[in-house]
Order: structure tokens, then C-alpha cells, then sequence
């Protein structure tokens, strides 16, 4: 993973290239590493509805139709750095949602997103019957759709 150094020449350029990166660790400790700079959150746990389907497909599109409307609330104005926090990010993993989302609707020269993936399974004591992939998410995010650029943490 790329050096603290890395990050803070990124996120502290004039302009970015449709940046969407990985961060592998406590979210805390990326809060600290872009102190200074417009910060948003969004957990996608509040994205889902309390009473939402337990069709996977149904919820995929209600998560995806759920992420552009919040996408097009965050207050932007050509210029103006923002920096996306996204947690709870193996959602979308689990329900296939992806970042592209996240890519198209979101990201551009003045607005960047971090997918933050807080734990692994190694972090947590498992029965002897449960298998753990502790590389689950972040091959996931890295193999499968392409978009993600660095990976960064701690």
C-alpha cells in the first residue's frame, strides 16, 4: 500500500483524475490523514430501508437507486475540493452494487471517494468451522470492477 507521503500529495492536489480509492483500516486514521480539506460521510447501512426486501436483487437496486439520489444531495461547486467518506462499503460487495455508482455520478476533477474497509476477518476470533478470506473485500474492490485506483491504510 502506498506511503502516507502518497496520500498526502493526492488529496492535496489542485485538481484530481476521477479518483476513487480503497482504504484498508481504522476510519479514524484517514480522518486524520485529510484533516484540513471538506470532508462527507456516507454510511451505507442508512441507505437501506428498515423494512427492505431480503431479495438480494431488489435490495441491489433499491442500494443503487438509494446511493445516486444521495450522490446528487452532497453540495458541490466547480472549484471546491470534497473528499467522500463511503462506509460500510462491503455492502456493496454483498449485494453486487459495485462503485460504479460512485465513479460516474460522483467522482471528477474537484470531488474524490474513499471506500473504507475497516477490518478483516483475522481482526475477530471465528470458530473452527468458519473459513476466513481476510483479502475478501479489498480483491473484491481491486479485481472486480477496475475503477479502483490506489489502495491506501495503515
Amino acid at each position: 500500500m502506498p506511503e502516507t507521503a502518497e496520500l498526502s500529495q493526492l488529496v492535496r492536489q489542485r485538481t484530481w483524475d476521477k479518483e476513487l480509492n480503497l482504504w484498508v483500516g481504522p476510519e479514524r486514521l484517514l480522518r486524520a490523514q485529510l484533516e484540513g480539506l471538506r470532508l462527507e460521510t456516507l454510511d451505507l447501512l442508512d441507505l437501506i430501508e428498515g423494512d427492505a426486501s431480503t431479495d438480494d436483487d431488489d435490495v441491489r437496486l433499491q442500494l443503487a437507486r438509494a446511493i445516486r439520489q444521495h450522490l446528487k444531495t452532497i453540495p458541490r461547486e466547480r472549484g471546491q475540493q470534497v473528499i467522500l467518506l463511503v462506509l460500510s462499503a462491503g455492502l456493496l460487495a454483498r449485494y453486487g452494487v459495485g462503485v460504479r455508482e460512485f465513479y460516474e455520478w460522483f467522482c471528477d476533477d474537484f470531488s474524490m471517494v474513499f471506500l473504507v474497509v475497516e477490518g478483516r476477518c483475522t481482526d475477530v476470533e471465528w470458530p473452527d468451522d468458519v473459513e476466513c478470506h481476510p483479502n475478501q473485500l479489498i480483491d473484491y474492490f481491486s479485481e472486480t470492477s477496475g475503477l479502483i485506483k490506489r489502495q491506501f491504510g495503515m
